[in-house]
């Protein structure tokens, strides 16, 4: 009986271990961003702790110049909406090619979308107009950002707390580089948060894989 007892004991403590590991990990602490956001002094931080069951992530597409990254979007955007899957099309008021709210392709197609300023805060924009949609039993899913490029770093740092503390998915498409192979700030914040990172191919005029676009 004493060696069952022992036996017994020996596997509830390496169960308990190993549940305590999986909880710990799960544990989410709040970013000095989200917590300066919400007022919490971030020396309280380790007090905030919360359990997240999250599968969201924030996905980066990128190419160059002309290579479909607005249709790869409308594709994507357009299949959830026949899946009546709740979505958000946001693009920076810095890009006034296609006129305000829009956007377009070169194949002629074009969605609705709403413009941000640089002054915006996304992490704001998104809640309050997820907020809206909460009422009507339709809670945003899935965010779609164009020229994401044009993103500065801190937007970036709130669609990752979009991502993160809402639990909606970020889909970003843009540019890499400029024409000097120089990082935009905000693709470069990208590649340094995105948890999903996809070039779109793209070929040139004599069938080479194009990397920088003039």
């Amino acid at each position: 009986k004493k060696k069952l007892f022992v036996k017994f004991q020996h596997h509830f403590i390496k169960d308990f271990i190993i549940n305590w590991v999986k909880i710990k990990k799960s544990i989410v602490m709040p970013s000095p961003y989200y917590a300066s956001r919400c007022n919490l002094p971030i020396k309280k931080q380790e007090d905030n702790k919360k359990y997240v069951k999250n599968d969201a992530k924030l996905y980066f597409n990128y190419a160059t110049m002309n290579s479909g990254k607005s249709l790869h979007l409308m594709s994507i955007a357009h299949n959830m909406d026949e899946r009546h899957i709740p979505t958000l099309t946001i693009k920076p008021s810095i890009d006034t090619r296609d006129g305000e709210n829009k956007i377009y392709s070169r194949i002629g197609i074009s969605r609705d979308c709403r413009m941000f300023s640089p002054e915006d805060d996304l992490f704001d924009l998104i809640s309050a107009e997820n907020d809206g949609r909460i009422s009507c039993n339709s809670d945003i899913e899935w965010i779609f950002v164009d020229e994401a490029q044009f993103l500065t770093e801190e937007q970036v740092d709130q669609l990752s707390d979009v991502v993160d503390y809402l639990g909606i998915n970020v889909m970003c498409y843009g540019l890499r580089t400029d024409f000097k192979s120089r990082l935009f700030p905000g693709s470069k914040r990208l590649f340094e948060l995105a948890d999903t990172i996809e070039e779109i191919k793209s070929t040139s005029f004599n069938s080479c894989p194009l990397i920088v676009g003039a």
